[in-house]
C-alpha cells in the first residue's frame, strides 16, 4: 500500500524576481550568503509604498569569514505593497561614494554583529 505524498505549504517572508536571482549570481560568491542574511534581517522593517519600487543600499565588509579583498557595496531594488511580502527585484554593485550618499539619506542597511537592520528614515521601526 503506497502512501499519498502530502504537501505542506510554507509561507515565505519575501520573494525574489528571476532578474534578482540572475543578478545575485554575478555578485562575488563570498558576499552572497551575507547579502541573503542581511535581507532576512531587514525584511520586516521595509516600508510599504504601494505601486512604487524602492531602493536600499548595503555593504558586505571584509572579514575572515568571507575572504573578500575589499568591501562589496550594493543597492537592492524591491517592491513592498501594503500587507504583502516584499519582492526583491534587482541588486546592483555601487561605488563607495554612492553608498555614502545612501548613509547621508539614511537609506541603508545598518550593520551590527548579527548582520543588518534597516536604517531608513521612512521606516516605521523605532530607534
Amino acid at each position: 500500500m503506497a502512501l499519498e505524498q502530502k504537501y505542506i505549504e510554507v509561507r515565505s517572508r519575501y520573494d525574489f524576481d528571476d532578474w534578482f536571482v540572475s543578478e545575485l549570481a554575478t555578485c562575488p560568491h563570498q558576499a552572497v550568503n551575507e547579502i541573503i542574511n542581511q535581507l532576512e534581517d531587514i525584511t520586516f522593517g521595509l516600508p510599504s509604498l504601494d505601486g512604487w519600487t524602492q531602493q536600499v543600499c548595503g555593504v558586505v565588509k571584509v572579514s575572515r569569514y568571507n575572504n573578500l579583498k575589499e568591501p562589496f557595496f550594493f543597492t537592492l531594488e524591491y517592491l513592498k505593497q501594503h500587507d504583502e511580502i516584499p519582492v526583491y527585484l534587482d541588486i546592483q554593485t555601487i561605488s563607495c561614494d554612492e553608498y555614502l550618499d545612501c548613509i547621508i539619506k539614511k537609506n541603508h542597511i545598518k550593520l551590527n554583529k548579527n548582520y543588518g537592520s534597516l536604517n531608513n528614515s521612512t521606516s516605521k521601526q523605532k530607534k
